[in-house]
Order: structure tokens, then sequence, then C-alpha cells
């Protein structure tokens, strides 16, 4: 199961701005890359495991 950093995003102001809006967006973008690359680490550790245990 894909395991990500628990993130609190930025409370948006009554308006946004271009700076909020940006910096929600590279928050974001972490999580999807935490997403992946997590996502890939746990594909290669049960190929592993299959392949140790011969299934």
């Amino acid at each position: 199961m894909a395991r990500i950093k628990v993130t609190r995003f930025p409370l948006p102001k009554d308006e946004f701005t271009r700076e909020q809006q940006d910096l929600l967006i590279r928050e974001l973008e972490a999580v999807i890359n935490q997403l992946n690359f997590s996502y890939q680490t746990d594909l290669k550790d049960s190929v592993l495991a299959r392949t140790w245990f011969g299934l």
C-alpha cells in the first residue's frame, strides 16, 4: 500500500493570491510524487517477495 507523509495544506485567506495558489500546487505535487514513489517501491517489494517464496 502506498504511504505518504501527513501533510497539512495551507489554509486559504478570504481571497486567493497567486502565491497561495502556487504554494498549494507545490504541496499537491509533492503528495503525488510521494504516492508515485512509494507505489513503485511497493511493487518492487511484492515482486521480490514472490520470487523469494517461488509464487
